[in-house]
């Protein structure tokens, strides 16, 4: 509570250190991993083929026969036989290709027409997608940790670096597709890394009344990266030229070791309160405004708690470069006494008061933490389900006609409205009302899709009104997913925060792993899609309301800092239209949050 009681003298959530922080998290690191996520559109890009045709045969039609579509085929051929007049003439027995496949001349060469990736090793480009999220999934699993004991600093530094070495190393060097998806399942392990880590740094830049502009302003650059990878798609017509410009990019992050200070509330977490201090005077100086005795204290005071409940015995304040090097590995070797050693029954109840008031914090005490267990599991379903109804939702949009350069800058230029939205109302409704309704419409909006014909009875096209339907649920989901990211950070302790978001960000992974699937369910029963998106964002605007308010709320230091669930009502008291006010108590004057009762 003294970190943001410090934090809030810095002035307001637009002052010139925020802002210039958070910029520069956003503009030089979040860019790079989105243009890395979705450069498999360009780069995993099929152009249209057929079989190749012996030399001298222009006519198409005689070799290669029409599908259902009445469309070429595009792996099979009528059979060449030789005449006696060394003419070549087709029978009508269809075979493979006997001399490999022709791609259309579209201008833009990829790692398909490259590698001859199609027929028989059609699968091997969506491969590379599904190992790429499986190195996301354990990225979101490992980095979070190395986090939350290194700092987020040093972390994201160092997965921004390595993430653009392996982009960089798949231009340069892969010649063989089980190269490219070897180094693809390391691109995303690293790119989640650098994500989750740029996340947590970026919301701990604020205090708690305006910590709700993090994500939100975060998330506006994901929809800029996403215009910026169609333009670079649209300019750079060759997948090893474009990586390069995308690693090039990413090593612009180097910058962030000089433009960038480590987390405050981390540092005082971890017992550097004089770091703390030298950054926070640094930011009043830049900011325009003085730090006052009481804010120094605190951070002083909070800083030393956390030492003495570290069992470390020292102040890394004090230390050399190499001695806090030890003083963490000692710090390490606490954390994994407490983990792995056993505790009679007897002695049970002494941990747990022990473990409410420690600022380190692991899997299985936030687990034994009846509160926090239940916000961990409900959090988790959550992301799952948003993603998998996110990126159900922008797959489907892929299919659509026209340029395909132009779909996807459009596709990142729709969701500007849905965050600045959620911007101006996250703090008027707060985080929880907000998102329910939010899931709530989603679910409403595609569900009425499924009971639109195409037609009238008179003949009437309905399309445009399916079509609208489909867009308010993207604008839903897309504002949803904004703030679930910031909700995410705000329930979960300083030293499990990380990895905390790090749990839902993976438990999203598998959302998204799922969504491709819907595409198949699609062709056979569109109704069906509708129903399933439709339910799943109903359920996850019920869901949100077993969560508890964060609006206003310092950010938790320790598990007995978690917030407890209030009643819906409670958070819409407040009417006026500027953000809420929150007047810090000390946590001995909340004793509702250190109490362990389960929730209503």
């Amino acid at each position: 509570m003294e970190v943001d009681r410090a934090l809030s003298e810095l002035g307001g959530r637009l002052g010139r250190w925020q802002i210039t922080r958070s910029t520069v998290l956003c503009a030089l690191l979040y860019v790079a991993i989105v243009l890395t996520n979705l450069s498999i559109v360009f780069v995993g890009w099929k152009p249209p083929h057929h079989c190749r045709l012996p030399a001298g045969n222009i006519n198409m039609s005689q070799g290669i026969p029409l599908s259902d579509k009445l469309e070429f085929s595009q792996c099979t051929m009528y059979e060449p036989n030789v005449d006696d007049r060394n003419l070549t003439v087709y029978t009508k027995h269809v075979i493979s290709c006997a001399d490999g496949v022709e791609f259309a001349n579209e201008g833009y060469q990829g790692i398909v027409s490259e590698l001859n990736l199609v027929c028989e090793q059609s699968h091997l480009p969506a491969l590379s997608q599904t190992l790429y999220y499986l190195g996301v999934l354990f990225g979101s699993l490992f980095f979070p940790t190395l986090s939350d004991f290194l700092g987020r600093k040093i972390t994201l530094v160092f997965c921004a670096l390595a993430t653009a070495t392996c982009v960089l190393t798949t231009a340069l060097a892969v010649y063989s597709v089980y190269a490219f998806m070897a180094l693809r399942f390391l691109t995303g392990a690293c790119a989640q890394g650098t994500s989750l880590a740029t996340m947590t740094l970026n919301t701990e830049l604020f205090a708690s009344r305006y910590r709700s502009f993090a994500p939100i302003y975060q998330h506006l650059f994901w929809s800029t990266g996403i215009m910026i990878l169609a333009l670079l798609g649209y300019l750079i017509t060759n997948w090893r030229h474009l990586l390069i410009a995308i690693s090039l990019y990413g090593f612009l992050s180097i910058v962030t070791i000089w433009l960038v200070d480590e987390s405050i509330p981390w540092l005082v977490a971890n017992g550097r309160g004089k770091q703390a201090l030298h950054i926070l005077r640094k930011a009043a100086k830049l900011n325009g405004v003085e730090l006052s005795d009481d804010a120094v204290q605190d951070i002083r005071s909070a800083s030393k708690r956390a030492v003495n409940q570290q069992d470390v015995g020292t102040d890394a304040d004090n230390l050399t470069r190499v001695g806090r090097i030890k003083h963490d590995v000692r710090r390490l070797r606490v954390q994994l006494q407490r983990k792995f050693t056993c505790r009679c029954s007897s002695a049970a109840a002494q941990h747990q008061k022990e473990i409410e008031t420690d600022s380190e914090v692991g899997v299985k005490d936030v687990f034994r933490n009846t509160r926090l267990r239940t916000y961990a599991l409900v959090s988790m379903l959550i992301w799952v389900s948003t993603s998998f109804v996110y990126y159900g939702l922008t797959l489907s949009s892929t299919a659509m006609v026209g340029n395909r350069f132009l779909n996807l800058f459009l596709s990142g230029l729709v969701e500007f409205p849905a965050y600045i939205v959620t911007l101006f109302l996250i703090e008027r409704l707060g985080r929880r009302a907000l998102a329910s309704a939010l899931f709530i419409t989603t679910g409403v909006s595609i569900l009425i899709t499924a009971f639109i014909p195409k037609t009238t009875a008179s003949g009437t096209s309905l399309i445009a009104v399916s079509m609208t339907c489909n867009g308010i649920g993207k604008f839903s989901i897309s504002a949803a997913y904004a703030v679930i990211y910031l909700y995410a950070g705000e329930i979960f302790p300083t030293n499990f925060r990380n990895r905390g978001v790090g749990m839902c960000s993976a438990a999203a992974r598998i959302g998204s792993m799922v969504a491709p699937f819907s595409a198949y369910v699609a062709q056979i029963r569109p109704w069906l899609v509708a129903v399933i998106f439709g339910s799943v964002g109903i359920l996850n605007g019920l869901l949100t309301l077993a969560l508890p308010e964060t609006r206003g709320r310092p950010l938790p230091q320790t598990l007995a800092d978690v917030p407890s669930r209030e009643p819906l009502s409670c958070q819409c008291r407040r009417r006026s239209s500027e953000p809420p006010d929150y007047e810090f108590e000390p946590v001995a004057e909340k004793p509702e949050l250190n109490q362990e009762t389960p929730n209503v």
